[in-house]
């Protein structure tokens, strides 16, 4: 898994890539029951994909970060992603920002 996660983040900051693009497959896996191995990829993209301070997101974060909830709620996943938890705790309520406390507080339960 993580040379699949580290193929597909440098396919997307190298621009080859759109993470948009992207997402359908890790939210199709999931609903195909592949929610374990799903969550896997996306722990190992979303440290490369997260913004950093000062940087716009990629489009389709907020898709990624979605697909990683339903994984991780699927998959009964427990973790501690400090990436995640410094999106969520931002003011606002951009759908990225959504999706992360929704990420954060799923792998919080």
């Amino acid at each position: 898994m993580a040379e699949l996660g580290e193929a597909v983040t440098a396919l997307v900051t190298g621009d080859f890539v759109k993470l948009n693009r992207v997402v359908a497959a890790p939210d199709a896996a999931t609903q195909a029951g592949a929610h374990e191995v799903t969550w896997a990829v996306i722990v190992r993209l979303l440290p490369g994909l997260l913004p950093k301070t000062g940087e716009r997101p990629r489009a389709g974060l907020a898709d990624l970060l979605a697909a990683g909830a339903s994984a991780a709620k699927i998959a009964g996943v427990r973790a501690d992603l400090p990436e995640v938890a410094a999106i969520a705790a931002q003011k606002g309520s951009s759908r990225l920002v959504q999706e992360a406390r929704r990420l954060h507080q799923q792998m919080a339960q």
